[in-house]
């Protein structure tokens, strides 16, 4: 069997992704029950390094975990690789750490190696979305979310071109816009027939539309423009028309999305409004009914305080008649 290791740069929303990976035949990994580093999201919590901020830094500096945590990883991978004929693996942008380790602690892995638009990781980042992997920081600027992206794509290039028969290399923006060409192109790399069907619905587009409003400045793109065309031409990429209508597309799909959204909110709206008239003419059927049973009490009070009267009365009457 073979284990399939995902890494990505830094911001990127996994949800296609993952989906792409699953239904190409990539087992998600299994946990290990009652261990202390349980999964493998558990163990990069613990092993993974604090990414870099200055432009400067660099991740290509492979990290090596402790040897307890390589410990836990032998475990993990045991109760991975019973199963001898499956593809099993896991994506984070934290491998990306650890793409140098990884292959010396498994040297049949396949590396799949995503590389997203830098303007497209600033929009994800100036979103402060929550993504598989990436914990939000306080103080984290737009420039280190950018350095964090030129070291983390320097190091999966440099990964790409050592080991180029272990690796597929491509860009954010094909997972993103079409994941079925994402996932047929990755089952002819890994040499297998997808196990489920391709047709899977887009990302949400929000973040490449924030990076078309607001693009890098000419200080940003100066940094990292080579970098980013070196990537777009060792990759597949989508034809740029073919982007737009597909962006237009999922921006119109979103749309129709919330219209329903905003009806079904309406109709609950009323359903509750129903609810709460219903239950306000109930209440005042219940307050009619408490005060026609107080005036029942009432007259039934007169009644017996009559019926005393009487009763004394007659009591009198009985006692006159005694006495003559």
């Amino acid at each position: 069997m073979s284990t399939v290791i995902t890494a990505t740069t830094p911001h990127m929303d996994l949800t296609n992704v993952i989906e792409v990976l699953e239904r190409v035949g990539i087992r998600p990994p299994l946990p290990v029950e009652g261990a202390r580093v349980a999964t493998l999201a558990e163990w990069l919590d613990r092993a993974a390094p604090k990414p870099p901020k200055a432009a400067n830094a660099s991740v290509r500096q492979p990290a090596v975990p402790n040897k307890a945590l390589q410990a836990a990883l032998s475990e993990l991978y045991l109760v991975n690789m019973e199963d001898a004929d499956s593809l099993w693996g896991w994506a984070d942008p934290r491998n990306t750490a650890f793409l140098e380790f990884f292959r010396d602690y498994d040297a049949d892995a396949r590396f799949v190696l995503i590389i997203d638009a830098p303007a497209s990781t600033l929009a994800a980042f100036e979103m402060r979305e929550e993504h598989a992997g990436v914990a939000k920081t306080a103080n984290l600027t737009r420039a280190d979310a950018l350095a964090q992206w030129q070291a983390a794509t320097e190091t999966l290039l440099a990964f790409a071109r050592a080991h180029p028969e272990q690796v597929y290399l491509s860009n954010g923006l094909v997972w993103r816009n079409d994941p079925r060409a994402a996932g047929e192109a990755l089952a002819d790399w890994l040499g297998v027939t997808p196990a489920s069907t391709l047709e899977i619905e887009p990302a949400d587009p929000l973040a490449d539309l924030v990076s078309q409003v607001l693009p890098l400045s000419d200080a940003e793109s100066e940094h990292v423009d080579d970098l980013w065309q070196e990537v777009l031409g060792l990759t597949p990429s989508p034809d740029a028309g073919e982007l737009a209508a597909a962006t237009r597309t999922r921006v119109e799909r979103l749309r129709a999305n919330r219209l329903e959204s905003v009806a079904q909110v309406r109709l609950l709206e009323d359903a509750l409004s129903n609810v709460k008239t219903s239950e306000s003419e109930a209440k005042s059927r219940v307050k009619a009914l408490e005060d026609e049973l107080s005036g029942v009490k009432g007259s039934e009070s007169e009644a017996l305080s009559r019926v005393k009267t009487l009763e004394d009365e007659l009591s009198s009457v009985k006692g006159s008649e005694s006495e003559a």
